[in-house]
C-alpha cells in the first residue's frame, strides 16, 4: 500500500507530491488518479482531524499513492510538543507510511526517526520519518541534524524560511544557492531531500512558475518536489476566473 514514494527512493527518481488543508478524500484521490506519488495531511496548520486522516489514507491505497501525515509541530513559538510521541505514532497507526513535522533541533529529529524505526517493526511495513527545517533556527543546526543516527530525509520549507531570511523564495538567487547548498550537503550524509516549490498560487503565471520551480529542483537533484498545496492552487485559480469575467471586485 502506498510504495510509490519508496519506489522512486530505491531508486534515484524524484517523486512528486502535494499538500493537503481540507479534510478531503475527493482530492486525494484526484491526484491519485492523476499519478502523483505523495500528498501529506497538513495537521499542523488545517482543520483535518484523526478521522480525516484514516480517511484519506483508505483513498490512497486505492491508487498506490504514499499518505503522509504532516504532525502538529510549531518551532516558531517555542515549547516542546508533548504529544509527539503520540501523534506519530497514531499517524503509523492509522495507516501513513510517512510521518512529518517540523522540528527546532537534533534532538526532536532524533525522537522521529526512532519512532518510526520502533513503528516500522510493529507494524511490519516501511515507514519513514522526515524532520522539516522551516526556521533560520533550524537551518543553523543543520550539521547536527545531517548527524542523527539513520536518518533518512530531511524537508526544506522554502516559504517560511525565505521569510525568516528577508527572500522572496525560489525566485531568488541567493535562495536557490541555499537550497542547492542543502541538496548537495544533505546526499553528502546520505539523507535525502524534500522541497516545496512555494506558493504562487495567486500569481498570474502560478502554473507555469510552479512548474518551472519543480524542473529546476529536480534537475539540482531534490527526491521529493512538492508543489502548490492543493487547496491554494485551485483557490488562486478560481479566484483569478471570476476576477477576469466580473471584473476586479
Amino acid at each position: 500500500m502506498g510504495n510509490k514514494l519508496f519506489e522512486n527512493l530505491a531508486a534515484g527518481i524524484s517523486s512528486m507530491g502535494v499538500g493537503i488543508t481540507m479534510p478531503s478524500v475527493e482530492v486525494v484521490d484526484a491526484y491519485g488518479k492523476a499519478g502523483w506519488d505523495l500528498f501529506y495531511a497538513n495537521m499542523h496548520s488545517s482543520r483535518i482531524d484523526w478521522h480525516d486522516v484514516y480517511d484519506m489514507v483508505r483513498a490512497a491505497r486505492a491508487w498506490g499513492i504514499t499518505p503522509c501525515a504532516r504532525i502538529p509541530m510549531q518551532p516558531w513559538v517555542g515549547g516542546d510538543n508533548p504529544v509527539l510521541a503520540v501523534d506519530a505514532h497514531r499517524a503509523y497507526s492509522l495507516g501513513a507510511s510517512v510521518v512529518m513535522a517540523s522540528v527546532r533541533g537534533s534532538a526532536e529529529a532524533r525522537y522521529l526517526v526512532d519512532i518510526a524505526a520502533v513503528e516500522e517493526q510493529r507494524l511490519g511495513r516501511e515507514l519513514l520519518a522526515i524532520p522539516a527545517i522551516e526556521t533560520a533556527a533550524a537551518l543553523d543546526v543543520v550539521a547536527d541534524l545531517l548527524a542523527v543516527p539513520t536518518l533518512r530525509a530531511l524537508f526544506l520549507g522554502v516559504s517560511d524560511l525565505a521569510r525568516e531570511l528577508g527572500l522572496t523564495g525560489l525566485g531568488d538567487p541567493q535562495m536557490r544557492e541555499l537550497v542547492r547548498s542543502f541538496v548537495d550537503r544533505s546526499h553528502a550524509h546520505g539523507v535525502q531531500v524534500a522541497v516545496n516549490v512555494g506558493y504562487p498560487a495567486e500569481e498570474k503565471s502560478a502554473w507555469e512558475l510552479s512548474i518551472s520551480r519543480a524542473h529546476w529542483l529536480r534537475e539540482i537533484g531534490v527526491d521529493v518536489v512538492f508543489a502548490v498545496p492543493a487547496e491554494d492552487f485551485l483557490y488562486g485559480q478560481v479566484r483569478q476566473f471570476v476576477q477576469q469575467v466580473r471584473g476586479p471586485q
